[in-house]
């Protein structure tokens, strides 16, 4: 066979990129995380204040 690499096996500047992308995308979870947890916060406080809970 032609190919003796095996199928697994990525270069290294890949395995940096990949690192890379997947800090950026766990940042990006927890900012919507942390949007998600203040939206709902802000709701219950307006709910609160004008006596619908």
């Amino acid at each position: 066979m032609a190919h003796a690499r095996a199928s697994n096996a990525m270069p290294a500047d890949l395995w940096v990129l990949g690192d890379i992308m997947e800090n950026t995308i766990q940042k990006s979870c927890w900012g919507v995380t942390v949007r998600a947890v203040a939206g709902f916060a802000g709701v219950l406080v307006l709910g609160y204040l004008f006596g619908g809970l």
